[in-house]
């Protein structure tokens, strides 16, 4: 995709998840920016579930579901993240529920979620997930 240009919200079919133990292999993201990020996760054989479906708890209390992008079967130290992640949420524009949401699911579920926007998106698919390129340019002491 060319600078400038913008990730629609055009639901986008990626297959390749059986290859991640996945039973279904094609599944269909919201966004091309969600598939874009579903593809440089199975390219980089990162395992996860797409579109897990969370109980939370509003500051009120009152009950809502939250359905995050990509959860981790393991917690995730990736490129451009400063912590270990358990999930990431990819997001075209931001909006302050997001951030309460996320806050909710850590709170319920101890489950720690990053938002992913298209700037990082993009790095991962040019530089790798987990700093792949200074890793191979290292010497052996």
């Amino acid at each position: 995709m060319k600078r400038g240009q913008s990730y629609r919200a055009v639901k986008t079919k990626v297959a390749g998840h059986a290859a991640i133990g996945l039973p279904e292999d094609e599944h269909l993201y919201d966004s091309k920016l969600e598939a874009k990020c579903a593809e440089i996760l199975l390219r980089h054989g990162i395992k996860f579930k797409p579109h897990v479906k969370f109980e939370c708890f509003d500051r009120e209390g009152k009950t809502f579901f939250y359905t995050v992008d990509f959860l981790f079967d393991e917690p995730q130290k990736l490129k451009g993240i400063s912590t270990l992640v358990n999930a990431i949420e990819v997001k075209g524009y931001l909006r302050s529920e997001d951030f309460l949401r996320i806050d909710a699911l850590k709170f319920r579920h101890h489950v720690r979620t990053w938002i992913v926007a298209a700037n990082l998106v993009d790095l991962w698919d040019r530089e790798g997930m987990r700093g792949e390129a200074s890793v191979k340019n290292k010497r052996p002491d």
